[in-house]
C-alpha cells in the first residue's frame, strides 16, 4: 500500500488553489489520515472510500476542500494500482457518488480498473497526471 502524507496533500491543495491558503493542522492530519484502515491495510477500494467520504467532511482547507479530496482520492487509488476509469464529463458525479457512505464502495468499483501497467510513481507525479487528466472539473470544485 502507498499513501499520501499530509504534505502530499499540501502540495496538492497548492497547486489547486495556486496561493498558500490557512488550514488547520490537526483537522488535515486526521483528514489524510482517512486513507488508513483499521486492522490490516489491505483494502484499497474500501480505505479509498473512507477517505472520499471523510477527508471533505474535515474541510482542514479555508477553501477547495472538495478538490484537494477529489485529486488526492484519485491519486491513492493510482498509486495502488487502481485506474479511474470516468471521463471529465461524468466524474463530477462520480465524485459526488464516492462522497457518500452508501454509495462510496460500489462507485470505486465500478469506476475504476485494475492498473495492469502500473509503475512505481512518486505521490506528486501520479497527482500531476490527476490534475492534467480533469483540469475542468478541479477548476468547478474550486470555484
Amino acid at each position: 500500500m502507498q499513501y499520501l502524507t499530509v504534505q502530499d496533500v499540501l502540495w496538492i491543495h497548492l497547486q489547486i488553489a495556486k496561493k498558500t491558503v490557512k488550514f488547520n493542522y490537526a483537522k488535515l492530519e486526521e483528514a489524510v489520515s482517512y486513507q488508513y484502515a483499521y486492522g490490516k491495510s489491505k483494502d484499497v477500494v474500501s480505505q479509498a472510500a473512507r477517505f472520499f467520504t471523510g477527508f471533505p467532511k474535515m474541510s482542514p482547507f479555508d477553501s477547495d476542500n472538495q478538490a484537494a479530496a477529489f485529486v488526492a482520492g484519485i491519486s491513492f487509488l493510482a498509486l495502488n494500482g487502481l485506474h479511474v476509469e470516468v471521463g471529465d464529463k461524468e466524474i463530477g458525479e462520480w465524485f459526488n457518488r464516492v462522497s457518500m457512505k452508501a454509495e462510496a464502495k460500489l462507485a470505486i468499483e465500478t469506476g475504476t480498473k485494475k492498473d495492469e501497467h502500473a509503475h512505481a510513481a512518486t505521490a506528486r507525479e501520479v497527482a500531476t497526471q490527476v490534475l492534467n487528466a480533469y483540469e475542468k472539473t478541479i477548476r468547478e470544485f474550486a470555484a
